[in-house]
């Protein structure tokens, strides 16, 4: 993976609802707060690579089905990482 993807800035995904599937990937990107803000209705949304997750990423965000962390250099994640979150049935991680 080397799209030259360095952060997701914020509202990147405003508004975006009812989608099957989103995938973000790349060897090393930041979300930075807002960055998934007022997303609706996704089923899965999968993180390959992340490295930096800031508090907020999901602010006004609802009904995200299935969070997929995957190949990430996070050590842990947020504390009240998904509290914004009105509806998540699962974070699924595989931190290295």
């Amino acid at each position: 993976m080397d799209n030259a993807l360095e952060r997701v800035r914020a509202f990147a995904f405003k508004n975006v609802e009812n989608l099957r599937e989103l995938i973000i990937e790349e060897r090393c990107f930041e979300l930075e707060t807002n960055s998934l803000a007022t997303i609706t209705r996704v089923d899965f949304l999968t993180l390959r690579g992340v490295c930096s997750l800031e508090v907020g990423v999901f602010l006004n965000s609802s009904r995200l089905h299935q969070v997929i962390i995957v190949d990430s250099a996070l050590s842990q994640l947020p504390k009240d990482g998904f509290a914004e979150l009105s509806h998540l049935n699962q974070v699924k991680e595989k931190i290295q």
